[in-house]
């Protein structure tokens, strides 16, 4: 079946497509309002190298006495090379917080995700959060970020790190307006629409193909009887046209449309239409045999000579 035939199908179950696809239409609409869109944020932190890492910078003072120098703090952005390995840790430290369990707790229906930034090769994290309403958004990112900034001070106070030698934090980029999400509520209503379209599609297809096979069926059924029909026609009248002139034969054609016996003169007493039943035929024939013999072992003297009997008997007798 090609695709000319499948669409001649489905035009043809029109009853069936059509609603299908008015219920799936109204299906999608319905999921599409009731299910509530989303609001996302998302802020970025950059760590910062320690100020003991930082090497200290001499500058010679302008005006003053000769060989006079004066130490400025170094530009920490120039050595972040070092802190994607802690990048890393406090990923995998902040995950595992209960504090995030228990903001998402808080918020039903939101969802916290912590991560490296993959737009950037540096040290930066990626705290993105997803919640049912504007101010939940905003609520939660705040909460995530001060999360951030306290788990990276809890560890390392836990190894006992000096002031001057701990790596610092700071906020990059922060939404202050959410984004609206309908990924959730696009996925269902497609869903729904796409998939109540295609039982729908399936269903007509399948109507289609059943009724075309019973009418083939029934067109096969009716050929054969009309074959078989002809053919007995046919039988019938090249029987016909194959016997001998006479009474016998003109009896036979006045009776052709009657199913009871034709009488002929002589020793034979019916002739069934053999054609319509041979079983009556065949038993017929061999009551005219019987007959025949009976008559022989007579020899009536009345009975006219076996050469001028008449062409039927003459018939049987052979």
């Amino acid at each position: 079946m090609n695709i000319a035939e499948t669409l001649r199908g489905l035009l043809r179950r029109w009853y069936i497509l059509i609603p299908g696809l008015l219920l799936a239409v109204a299906a999608a609409g319905y999921l599409w309002i009731e299910t509530p869109p989303t609001y996302q944020r998302s802020g970025s932190q950059l760590l910062l190298p320690a100020e003991a890492t930082l090497p200290e910078v001499e500058i010679k003072v302008e005006g003053g006495e000769p060989g006079e120098t004066e130490t400025l703090a170094p530009n920490p952005f120039l050595y972040l090379g070092g802190l994607n390995t802690a990048a890393d840790v406090l990923v995998s430290a902040v995950r595992g917080a209960p504090a995030v369990a228990s903001a998402a707790e808080r918020y039903p229906g939101s969802e916290i995700e912590v991560a490296r930034d993959p737009m950037s090769s540096g040290p930066m994290l990626l705290v993105t959060v997803t919640a049912a309403t504007d101010d939940d958004a905003a609520s939660l990112l705040a909460a995530m970020l001060d999360e951030t900034a306290r788990v990276l001070d809890e560890i390392q106070t836990t190894q006992n790190v000096p002031d001057r030698s701990r790596i610092a934090i700071s906020p990059i980029a922060v939404d202050l307006e959410s984004t609206l999400g309908t990924k959730d509520r696009m996925m269902l209503a497609a869903g729904a629409g796409v998939g109540i379209l295609l039982f729908a599609v399936l269903l007509a297809a399948a109507v289609d193909g059943l009724v075309r096979s019973r009418g083939r069926r029934a067109a096969r059924r009716r050929a054969r009887a009309s074959g078989k029909s002809r053919r007995d026609r046919e039988s019938g009248r090249r029987g016909l046209e194959t016997s001998e002139p006479g009474p016998l034969r003109e009896s036979v054609e006045e009776l052709a449309d009657d199913d009871e016996p034709a009488e002929v003169p002589g020793n034979v007493v019916h002739l069934p239409l053999t054609d319509r039943d041979p079983e009556r035929a065949e038993r017929a024939e061999r009551a005219s045999d019987e007959a025949s013999e009976s008559d022989d072992d007579e020899q009536d003297p009345d009975l006219p000579d076996p050469g001028t009997a008449p062409v039927g008997a003459r018939a049987r007798r052979r």
